[in-house]
C-alpha cells in the first residue's frame, strides 16, 4: 500500500465524509467505504474519511496536522481493512 500524507488547507477543509481531519483519518478508494478501519503495521488503526483524485488502487493517503509530525514511509506490506 502506498501511503504518503496530506496537511490541511487554511482554513483546514472538512472531509469528503464530512468529518474535520485529523491524526487517525486516511483517504482511501472508494472500495473502501467511510467508516471503515484501516490497520496498518508500525502505524496503527486509521479511519477512512475521506477520499481524493489520486486515491485510486491500493493508494491511502495519511492525514498529518504538519508535515513532518509523524515518520510515513512511502510502502507498507500487511495492511488490511474491516468495516
Amino acid at each position: 500500500v502506498r501511503t504518503p500524507f496530506y496537511v490541511p488547507y487554511n482554513p483546514p477543509n472538512r472531509t469528503a465524509s464530512g468529518i474535520w481531519p485529523h491524526w487517525g483519518i486516511v483517504a482511501a478508494p472508494p472500495s473502501i467505504p467511510f467508516g471503515a478501519r484501516v490497520h496498518i503495521p508500525g502505524l496503527g488503526t486509521f479511519l477512512v474519511a475521506d477520499r481524493g483524485g489520486a486515491i485510486w488502487g491500493n493508494h491511502l493517503d495519511i492525514f498529518l496536522d504538519y508535515p513532518g509530525e509523524h515518520h510515513v514511509a512511502d510502502f507498507y506490506r500487511g495492511v488490511f481493512w474491516e468495516k
